[in-house]
């Protein structure tokens, strides 16, 4: 691969080369692979190749996987053509993942013994056996295996134990179904029993859906609709170029394309984004982050780097970075132009006269007068 191109065999052996931003989505076919590709930002095309699917998104890194809610074939797509993502689908129900625990033989239970859970959020918690107790998390192994079942089921169901509300439980005989409190696929993780002469057998946490809505463009005008069963953040995440932000009207989170994000302008208590979603028209958010906030997103998510300022002279007139950015006088080189954003009164855009690097510090000494001396904020290069 060279310069965002990718070495594609066709199913009739011929080779070409296809940039990663033209292609939209790469589906299973056949014994290869379906590309569907648009080269001119108008027309879709397809080409068919030998490579498996798999390949070809390994080969580019804009690819992200989807797997369709409705059970249509799993398909990789570029996250240039995202161009939003909600919390849920509103017609396709979340669904919370479960998992079993089985008490196999109450006897070779002891002291110590425990259940380890992850919930939704990544926090894990044991809960061990012992003294009966809801509130320390401890659950005793008596009597049978039904009633040891019981005990652990009145421990995890507890809102007054360690893991508070993250699971609820119920039992049958000897089987206790653990249910994650928040519903998605992030709640699918693992069960890890603590038992040296196995009286108790598990199942991970399976079948949680929290089905994302992703808009996105094939043709650079008109906006699709993919269902996928990953949750909004991992899409964010496996994308790599969204920014989420939250509303001021309504109530759906929505994770925007930054490519597309045109305009941004402070409003009220919030901030307006201009957001060309259909390469033509475009559509305005007022969300509740700062201008600043937004912008941050929008230079992280695209691989730049932001720096933090940490103190402020305007007699000199300077800025100086923190610690952690190190010596970066290369980059803030005389006449580099740069942005302080999300700062207490020095929002706005400077001119570097010089810099230098000392006790760990590198302090930009710029053109003009910053307002504030408060040391708050972050820097944004031009």
């Amino acid at each position: 691969m060279a310069d965002l191109q990718i070495l594609l065999t066709d199913s009739s052996g011929d080779t070409f080369n296809l940039s990663q931003d033209d292609i939209v989505s790469v589906v299973v076919s056949g014994t290869g692979s379906k590309i569907m590709y648009s080269n001119d930002g108008l027309g879709l095309k397809e080409v068919i190749v030998t490579e498996a699917v798999t390949d070809v998104a390994g080969m580019s890194n804009q690819l992200f996987l989807a797997t369709p809610a409705d059970g249509a074939a799993t398909s990789y797509i570029n996250s240039n053509r995202l161009l939003t993502v909600v919390t849920a689908n509103p017609g396709v129900a979340t669904v919370q993942a479960t998992a079993t625990i089985t008490i196999t033989d109450f006897t070779k239970l002891n002291t110590g013994d425990k259940v380890n859970l992850i919930a939704t959020d990544g926090t894990n918690y044991d809960f061990v056996n012992g003294a009966q107790s809801s509130v320390n998390g401890t659950w005793e192994s008596t009597t049978s295996n039904d009633a040891t079942a019981t005990n652990l089921m009145n421990v995890i169901n507890t809102s007054s134990g360690p893991a508070g509300t993250r699971f609820n439980a119920t039992v049958d005989g000897a089987v206790v179904t653990a249910i994650q409190a928040t519903a998605g696929i992030d709640g699918n993780t693992t069960v890890t029993l603590t038992d040296p002469l196995d009286g108790m057998d598990s199942t991970n946490f399976v079948g949680g859906v929290w089905p994302a809505n992703i808009s996105y463009s094939v043709d650079g005008s008109s906006p699709r609709e993919l269902i996928v069963d990953e949750s909004p953040s991992s899409v964010s995440t496996d994308a790599g170029n969204l920014v989420q932000v939250t509303p001021s009207i309504g109530t759906e989170k929505l994770y925007l394309n930054s490519a597309n994000i045109e305009i941004v302008d402070d409003e009220g208590t919030g901030s307006v984004i201009m957001y060309n979603q259909e390469g033509a028209s475009l559509h305005e958010y007022v969300v509740d982050e700062t201008k600043g906030a937004i912008n941050i997103q929008v230079y992280e998510n695209a691989g730049k780097t932001v720096y933090t300022v940490d103190t402020v002279t305007p007699g000199t007139p300077s800025i100086t970075l923190i610690t952690g950015d190190g010596d970066v006088t290369a980059v803030f080189v005389a006449g580099k132009v740069l942005s302080v954003v999300d700062s207490t009164g020095n929002d706005g855009t400077y001119t570097t006269a010089s810099s230098a690097y000392g006790g760990g510090k590198t302090t930009i000494t710029i053109n003009e007068t910053p307002p504030d001396s408060t040391g708050d904020g972050s820097v944004l290069t031009l």
